[in-house]
């Protein structure tokens, strides 16, 4: 006897390629909406689809569109560091370590960590992502080496690389034909990580340089960021760092 119904199995294939293809299933697209409301369907993606793709479904609570993403092991769809290399023309993993270092950071000016959701602030500057970076950057720097060491293992961040590498970097570089885009400068690794953000439609960079974060940021973070256990890793390490400790 089959655990499954047939034609459930064929809806459940026919929304996970749908969402695959779109990367979002809205309101408005009745079919694959209603199919995922489903509970029998729901347990096919989440047991079968989900276990076998590495994928987590993850819905908007303002908006109801649902989204797929990367699970926290996936080998098939997450970029691999040599790909995000390549996409963010990156030559060494250290570089590729401060991108995700200004990740964490900019997500977690926006999250609320004791209530694990996002707070109402609805944008910050760029100027103001910068230096909180450079402050976290500072603070990693007072830190003994041991100590430096054993947060890097925990975290899986190269830390004394980040640091460095940032410190190599001037603000702006003046001399570059757009100096705000220039990757040698601070600024300019910021609006190269922004952009990227921008293309997967995780943010909006507005043209004055303010940062708003977009709902499936906010679906992906609070519903699946990483997992439960790396999320809040994560941000215990901001938080103690933060502290000076």
């Amino acid at each position: 006897m089959s655990l499954y119904e047939k034609n459930d199995v064929q809806d459940a294939f026919r929304f996970f390629l749908t969402i695959m293809d779109k990367q979002k299933i809205e309101h408005r697209d009745r079919e694959f909406f209603n199919i995922y409301k489903q509970d029998r369907i729901k347990e096919i993606l989440e047991d079968v689809i989900e276990t076998v793709a590495g994928v987590k479904f993850v819905q908007s609570d303002s908006t109801k569109t649902i989204y797929v993403i990367p699970s926290f092991d996936n080998e098939w769809f997450r970029y691999t560091n040599e790909e995000l290399r390549s996409l963010w023309n990156l030559k060494t993993n250290q570089e590729l370590y401060l991108v995700q270092f200004c990740m964490l950071v900019l997500v977690s000016m926006f999250y609320n960590r004791d209530t694990r959701t996002f707070t109402d602030r609805s944008s910050v500057s760029i100027e103001e992502f910068e230096r909180k970076l450079s402050s976290y950057i500072q603070q990693i720097k007072q830190m003994d080496e041991d100590d430096i060491e054993t947060q890097s293992d925990e975290v899986e961040l190269d830390l004394k690389s980040i640091v460095s590498l940032w410190e190599q970097k001037v603000l702006i570089v003046e001399t570059a034909k757009q100096p705000d885009k220039a990757s040698s400068g601070k600024i300019g690794t910021l609006n190269k990580v922004l952009r990227f953000l921008e293309k997967e439609e995780l943010l909006i960079l507005t043209e004055d340089g303010e940062i708003r974060l977009r709902e499936k940021m906010d679906a992906m973070v609070t519903r699946f960021y990483f997992n439960k256990s790396r999320r809040d890793q994560l941000f215990d390490f901001l938080t103690n760092i933060s502290k000076g400790e």
